[in-house]
């Protein structure tokens, strides 16, 4: 099918940026929010929050939040959330972004040509309301994606041409991302520095039938993960770095754990018991591309 965009939707762009200007509490990011969208709590769950934009509007801001077990729970396991994990709003979709989708190479690169037209307009919208983005480019091994970023002092804003859900094509979205700045000197706060936030893997070579992917997909591991809580990485920051291109595999790195990267098949579906998503845990990026490539030559 064709890009599928919403006509009769613009992106809050400017309320969006609001986000990034200083660190919420849950219940100021949930107010800031009601403030550009209405809380949908029959979509919403414990660790999700959704955000519709009217029933004309066949799209919602996505907040993902992480989870703890709550103090005086006892014996019983009880979670609840304790700070935003990233916030995302897509508004555009390209379905068809195969070229095997396509019966001739002018329809796909027809197609492809508008997917681009339609990030450059809202590139362009974003720039005349926020100013010019601190960077903007495309990923080392995925040069077909483009992105911009903002940043303010608790954290940036991504638009982007993602591949984050690939079973339901490429979008175009905004993603909202918390970053503690106060840590880092001004001088870290380079295009190498916060391209690292926003992809968190090191610029070493991939494994064969590996690319890279934006963050994103810790989006579905805590949703697949939210009642296993006998899971490895139940209470792990993690960030979605690698993909395999032909399996639901996919690599994240870990912020605070002993382990440096996860390798979790994800299934798509919420787990209870704690072996899946099956996951496997590498000291290094090189030990994890070591064993990748050896799983990739073992055909």
């Amino acid at each position: 099918m064709p890009v599928d965009k919403l006509p009769n939707f613009k992106p809050p762009v400017e309320k969006l940026f609001q986000l990034t200007k200083r660190e919420l509490t849950l219940e100021e990011f949930k107010a800031a929010c009601e403030k550009f969208a209405k809380f949908d709590p029959a979509n919403s769950d414990a660790d999700l929050w959704n955000f519709c934009f009217g029933d004309d509007v066949d799209t919602q801001l996505s907040v993902s939040l992480k989870m703890k077990q709550a103090e005086n729970s006892g014996s019983s396991l009880c979670y609840k959330p304790f700070a935003v994990e990233c916030a995302s709003l897509p508004f555009c979709w390209w379905e068809s972004f195969s070229r095997k989708h396509h019966q001739s190479d002018e329809s796909f690169s027809n197609e492809r040509a508008e997917f681009d037209e339609a990030f450059n307009e809202e590139l362009a919208r974003a720039e005349g309301t926020l100013g010019a983005p601190l960077f903007k480019g495309a990923p080392e091994i995925e040069p077909f994606l483009k992105f911009a970023v903002w940043k303010d002092e608790a954290g940036f804003l991504l638009l982007s041409q993602s591949d984050n859900d690939p079973q339901f094509g490429y979008d175009i979205n905004y993603t909202f991302k918390p970053v503690d700045f106060k840590h880092h000197s001004d001088s870290e706060h380079n295009e190498e520095w916060l391209r690292r936030q926003i992809y968190g893997q090191p610029q070493a070579a991939l494994p064969k039938y590996w690319k890279r992917c934006e963050p994103g997909l810790e989006q579905e591991l805590s949703r697949e993960i939210t009642f296993n809580f006998f899971h490895p990485l139940r209470f792990v920051q993690a960030i979605s770095v690698a993909r395999h291109t032909s399996t639901d595999d996919v690599l994240f790195e870990l912020v605070g754990h002993k382990h440096k990267y996860a390798q979790v098949h994800l299934t798509w579906a919420r787990e209870t018991h704690r072996g899946w998503p099956d996951t496997c845990f590498f000291e290094s990026w090189d030990e994890w591309a070591i064993e990748a490539e050896r799983e990739s030559s073992e055909g």
